[in-house]
């Protein structure tokens, strides 16, 4: 489910991923200056280089651990801005989509990868009763993938409906059942489609 920016969650869950690893890396970082500040002429100090150990010069360690601490932070804050800076796009996307109430049709955030049916076209009337899944969101349209077609064509809102048990009835089938679902109310909650 990728947005209009080209993010998808992917990308978030990847970056926090690498944020966690620079925190680990930066707070060992700083465990083992002060281990060394500690340790500071009581004993032999020794710094791995590969898989070998070699004694070295507690100042020299010294500084070399801080070094590593410092490039370790720089990246670690990089990372944590690049990351603010994707949730900020990802939220400023969503604030541009439309109200959840038009004129014509209640509709609770259509995700992306719902089922959809498409109604109410007047200047595209063969798209009408064609299905699909929403792909994105851009600009103030959903782009639809519709059966049969390879790319995607952008729909308003108010001219989709989830596809559900419900909506594959027509207004002559619906009577008592319908007006029964409507009662018990938990529709109300899922996304799905009310037409005034």
């Amino acid at each position: 489910s990728e947005m209009s920016s080209g993010l998808s969650p992917l990308d978030i869950v990847e970056q926090k991923t690498a944020l966690q690893t620079l925190e680990r890396e930066h707070r060992t970082a700083l465990v083992a200056l002060d281990e060394i500040a500690q340790q500071a002429g009581k004993r032999p100090v020794y710094q791995k280089r590969g898989n070998i150990f070699f004694r070295t010069d507690t100042n020299k360690l010294l500084a070399d651990v801080k070094k590593q601490e410092k490039d370790t932070r720089a990246r670690k804050d990089a990372t944590q801005i690049a990351l603010d800076q994707m949730v900020g796009t990802i939220m400023d996307e969503r604030a541009k989509r439309p109200p959840l109430v038009s004129s014509d049709t209640l509709w609770e955030d259509f995700g992306v990868g719902e089922k959809v049916e498409v109604h109410g076209l007047a200047k595209a009337p063969q798209y009408n009763g064609k299905r699909g899944v929403i792909e994105r969101w851009e600009g103030d349209r959903f782009v639809v993938k519709l059966e049969g077609k390879d790319k995607g064509v952008k729909i308003k809102p108010d001219n989709l409906r989830a596809v559900t048990a419900r909506n594959k009835h027509t207004d002559n089938d619906r009577g008592a059942d319908h007006e029964e679902e409507e009662e018990e109310g938990p529709a109300a909650f899922s996304g799905i489609v009310h037409e005034r």
